[in-house]
């Protein structure tokens, strides 16, 4: 009689429920946020990938006959420049094109320039190009300008907004005066761009 109690001690022992730290209900609402979480991730990636989006270039030249002709910023070179000038495009100019390149038309509601002292300058009654707001269709690129002498009237004045020590600037020409300007660390001029949704992008290429 002992060895049965014994093997229906053991037996009703086997059959108790084990403790779980994780009841069904907790399970089912950890992975409906996990869900939720994926759900929310695609979407936004979905509208990044199939929305409106913009490509931002810094571009540097020369602006005459109505019409404007622009490059690289690593294109501010004295001997560029003046070949510039000899076919016409005599102003000095520092432009911002803006290329669309999601699947829906943008609207550029503005742009300008920014330093990386944290200001910005918008050009408006000087802007060169289309009037804004403007409206890009897929696959369409615009580009604006500003006469150079404006950005080093900008960058002038940033420095003393900012109290940042006045450095020794070359002689010579405008040319000379933005690169000996702008070549100081945190001096750099981004191009930046406002949509009419709100977004803003910025140019990879600054004026060092």
């Amino acid at each position: 009689m002992n060895v049965t109690r014994a093997s229906v001690g053991r037996q009703a022992a086997s059959v108790l429920p084990v403790p779980s730290r994780y009841s069904p209900p907790m399970i089912v609402g950890v992975l409906g946020l996990v869900l939720a979480s994926i759900s929310i991730s695609w979407q936004a990636a979905s509208y990044l990938l199939t929305g409106g989006r913009v490509k931002v270039s810094l571009r540097v030249g020369g602006f005459g006959n109505g019409a404007m002709v622009t490059a690289p910023p690593a294109s501010l070179t004295a001997s560029w420049w003046d070949g510039l000038a000899k076919q016409g495009y005599k102003q000095p100019i520092v432009a911002v094109r803006v290329a669309n390149v999601g699947r829906q038309p943008v609207t550029v509601a503005r742009w300008g320039l920014k330093s990386g002292l944290g200001m910005s300058l918008y050009p408006m009654a000087d802007s060169i190009g289309q009037p804004l707001p403007h409206r890009l269709e897929v696959g369409e690129s615009e580009t604006w300008a500003v006469d150079m002498a404006h950005v080093d009237a900008f960058i002038q004045a940033v420095r003393e907004v900012v109290r940042e020590p006045q450095p020794e600037l070359a002689p010579g020409s405008l040319l000379d005066r933005i690169n000996s300007q702008v070549s100081i660390p945190k001096q750099g001029i981004a191009g930046v761009v406002e949509l009419a949704d709100g977004r803003a992008k910025r140019s990879e290429e600054i004026i060092r």
